[in-house]
């Protein structure tokens, strides 16, 4: 018995075809060239998409950081009139005698 694994027959796949591969004495096979060039178009628009996905994401994370920055300066600027906070107390001390 023999560990090794048996020979893969050959690949009929016309890039692979030695019969239809095209070169123009570069030494470089074409098709490879256009196949990869496909191929390169297609990451390319796939990684666009997710880039362009990602910039959106990222642009509203950062309206959302906007608005939750200006409503905490809001708020804060609301507590901080120098009242030390007494202004809520006072408030809920009308509330409770209504």
């Amino acid at each position: 018995m023999s560990n090794e694994a048996p020979e893969k027959p050959p690949c009929n796949t016309p890039e692979h075809d030695s019969a239809s591969t095209v070169v123009d004495g570069d030494g470089v096979n074409d098709n490879n060239d256009t196949s990869n060039s496909a191929l390169a178009k297609g990451l390319s628009t796939i990684i666009s998409s997710i880039i362009r996905e990602f910039d959106g994401s990222a642009a509203a994370t950062s309206r959302s950081q906007d608005q939750l920055s200006s409503t905490l300066d809001r708020l804060t600027g609301e507590q901080s009139t120098g009242d030390g906070g007494r202004d809520h107390e006072n408030h809920k001390s009308s509330l409770k005698s209504s």
